[in-house]
């Protein structure tokens, strides 16, 4: 130490420090995951346009159920999500030509959903 900056005083350094003591535990901020919410925005905003998979699902006992969409109903989906997320339905993708729809027949339309609306965003009904 420089003796000219009296950092000392009769040879004692003498060093002053504020404590600020807290009762409480002070709040901590934890950011909001929103991943599985952003995932399925993904899910339902998916359409022909945006998904790169077109899954043709029946009403659940081998035939085909009516909607909207004629004689079927069509879910749209996303191979990489699928791929991470459930390898058995990406591989369907597999053995189908790029853009037909992959027909599922003995699963009710409803159950598909739920189905996918879990292997996107982890949501159980």
């Amino acid at each position: 130490l420089d003796v000219s900056n009296d950092h000392l005083v009769n040879g004692d350094l003498i060093i002053e420090v504020d404590i600020q003591v807290m009762r409480d535990k002070p709040p901590s901020w934890t950011p909001t995951n929103t991943l599985s919410m952003d995932m399925l925005k993904l899910l339902d905003a998916a359409d022909a346009d945006s998904a790169d998979i077109t899954f043709e699902i029946g009403d659940g006992d081998g035939t085909k159920t009516r909607s909207r969409q004629g004689d079927h109903q069509l879910f749209y989906a996303h191979k990489t999500i699928l791929s991470a997320r459930s390898p058995a339905l990406s591989s369907l993708a597999d053995d189908f030509t790029s853009g037909a729809p992959i027909p599922i027949t003995d699963v009710h339309p409803d159950l598909f959903r739920m189905l996918l609306r879990f292997i996107y965003g982890g949501e159980v009904p």
